[in-house]
């Protein structure tokens, strides 16, 4: 094996060498283009490094300073007052003893100002503090040089003395500290500007070596990486080598499928599934130890849970004494039976759930078909035991469907009670305004009823707040707003009274019946087909209608089929498509229903011949 792979490596030096023949200085180019380009972007995350590390210290020194001039503003001002009263009463030489005392202080501090002034020049965060501590410096300048003349004894001079000696004594504890800070960030600052130059030139020199090397890799992309894969030959025939030698026992397929996912030869990557009958062994046995942790921890959770079900079946009669009658008290067996499976399932879940994928994997990449099997039903069975210990979803869908169906209902009754006998006018009669009125209903039906859901929402509001029966969060008021839809109904009905001949109605008159019995007894009954249309586009628009359900009503109880199957699209655990589709199903069936017992009267033409000729 050991001269195979010296022959190996003799064949990847081979290939090497034809490349150099074959590309010459242009290889050279590109192999120093690659090392100057490794280098470079070396430079540049070593540059933002210290960029990086300098910006916190300036942060750092930034709000430190901040907080420290906080404190010296406002004595700035007291200390200019103090010097202008020493000037105003300056005489002639003094040389008070308690005065001199404060000299070394006042040159030291004087000394030090002039410093901070200085480092304060350059930081173009601080404008607000600089006239501070500008104001600092040519009052202790003016102090350092005039201290003689300075007479404590007079009335006026008195209280600017003790100013100063207060000010010394602040000053000179945090004094250094100040210097230090404003020095530290110029220092600091200084350094980022010349990292942030060295870093602009960095990429720049990147840019154009970048380019080059593109340019020069461009020209012989397809000859360098038809090499690149001969280059690996070498490495291809090892694998296959290896393929070729029998394999007797679990851990040398394991060893195999450790040489095929390793990338010692970039160029052949096997899928999972390739690989997963080499590490069949390994697989199962991490299903297995998987597995066997999750029943660990199953079983702990149900010998706590059966000493609460106990006490929850032995005090049963009790616990619903005690919360009958709407007095309501917590059971404690349930809440720790919650609190119980709330805090272990997870865990449990976690293991059986990696055990089940597992298997599932093996079952799709096995080609076995008894093993393929088998895996199969270890991975349903898993996922009924999960699915036994799933929390479920108990919703009122029953509930739902019958609220839909009374608003769907009440409002396709009413829309048809409605628009039926306010088309009429509309197609029998000639009043002024007539032509205006269809034109403005047409206009209203051309916008959305959502547009005009804030004013229905606070219609309702206030409704409710009056007559509570019928506003938010109520039937009655879905209903409300569902009523505003007529105009459309109207258009429709008011065009099929214009197809009703009039010399039928024009024929009862004359035989004595009145205006209202000619629209109830030929008018009507000629006109149940769409009124059957009618009844059925309302109750199918208003059954399946979700956005304005969804903002009228907030309490589950009052939810309609459309606001509650959103429920299941968005449950506390998990999404259940499998009771969304089915409750889906079931939702079609009123529908169908009402179709189907309407189908008869959905027949044109009932007025034909009606009328001798």
């Amino acid at each position: 094996m050991e001269r195979y792979f010296i022959k190996c490596k003799k064949i990847d030096s081979y290939f090497e060498n034809l490349e150099e023949e074959m590309l010459g200085k242009e290889l050279k180019n590109i192999n120093s283009y690659e090392s100057e380009i490794k280098d470079i972007q070396k430079n540049i995350s070593i540059t933002k490094n210290n960029i990086s590390k300098i910006e916190s210290l300036i942060v750092k020194y930034n709000n430190d300073l901040s907080s420290l001039l906080e404190i010296y503003a406002p004595d700035s001002l007291k200390i200019e007052s103090a010097v202008n009263i020493f000037k105003k009463y300056k005489n002639q030489q003094i040389n008070n003893s308690n005065v001199i005392a404060l000299y070394n202080d006042i040159n030291y501090i004087s000394d030090t100002f002039l410093e901070i002034n200085k480092n304060m020049e350059s930081l173009a965060d601080f404008e607000n503090y600089k006239n501070a501590i500008e104001t600092y410096t040519k009052s202790f300048v003016w102090l350092k040089n005039n201290l003689k003349y300075i007479n404590p004894d007079l009335e006026y001079v008195s209280p600017a003395y003790k100013t100063l000696v207060e000010t010394i004594k602040s000053v000179k504890t945090t004094l250094n500290t100040l210097n230090s800070l404003t020095l530290n960030l110029k220092t600091n600052l200084e350094k980022l500007e010349n990292y942030q130059n060295t870093l602009n030139q960095l990429n720049t020199r990147l840019g154009t070596t970048q380019e080059k090397y593109n340019k020069l890799y461009s020209k012989n992309k397809s000859t360098l990486e038809n090499f690149k894969k001969l280059k690996k030959y070498g490495e291809f025939a090892i694998i296959k080598s290896i393929a070729q030698i029998p394999i007797s026992n679990y851990y040398e397929s394991e060893y195999f499928s450790d040489i095929l996912s390793s990338k010692l030869f970039e160029f052949y990557k096997p899928s999972k599934k390739d690989l997963n009958i080499f590490t069949l062994r390994k697989n199962i046995e991490e299903a297995n130890d998987k597995f066997l942790k999750s029943k660990a921890s199953f079983e702990k959770i149900i010998s706590e849970i059966n000493p609460n079900l106990e006490k929850l079946e032995n005090n049963s009669y009790d616990y619903l004494k005690i919360n009958y009658g709407g007095y309501t008290a917590d059971i404690v067996p349930v809440m720790k039976i919650s609190s119980i499976y709330n805090s272990q399932y997870g865990p449990a879940k976690a293991n059986l759930s990696r055990a089940s994928r597992i298997v599932s994997d093996l079952a799709d990449s096995i080609k076995y078909k008894t093993l393929k099997s088998d895996l199969r039903n270890i991975d349903k069975n898993i996922y009924d035991l999960l699915d036994n210990w799933n929390p479920k979803q108990r919703k009122p869908f029953l509930r739902w469907l019958l609220n839909s169906i009374i608003v769907a209902g009440l409002t396709s009754i009413l829309t048809v009670m409605i628009t039926a006998v306010a088309a009429y006018p509309f197609s029998r009669m000639r009043f002024v305004g007539r032509k205006e009125g269809l034109l403005y209903l047409m206009l209203i039906q051309m916008f959305p009823a959502i547009m005009y859901m804030v004013a229905l929402y606070g219609m309702l509001k206030f409704m409710g707040d009056y007559f509570g029966f019928i506003g938010l969060d109520t039937l009655s008021g879905l209903i409300f707003v569902y009523l505003g839809g007529v105009s459309f109904n109207m258009w429709l009905i008011k065009g099929y009274y214009d197809t009703i001949p009039d010399s039928l109605e024009e024929s009862a008159m004359i035989d004595g019946a009145t205006r209202f019995q000619t629209f109830w007894l030929i008018v009507l009954p000629l006109a149940s087909p769409i009124l059957a249309v009618v009844t059925i586009l309302s109750f199918m628009g208003t059954f399946n209608e979700f956005v304005l359900a969804r903002i009228v009503l907030s309490s589950e109880q009052n939810f309609t089929y459309a606001v509650g199957l959103q429920t299941f699209t968005s449950g506390p655990f998990e999404t259940e498509w499998g009771l969304f589709t089915a409750a889906a199903l079931l939702g079609a069936v009123p529908m169908v229903l009402l179709f189907l017992s309407m189908q008869k009267y959905l027949v044109g033409g009932l007025t034909q011949g009606s009328v001798k000729g």
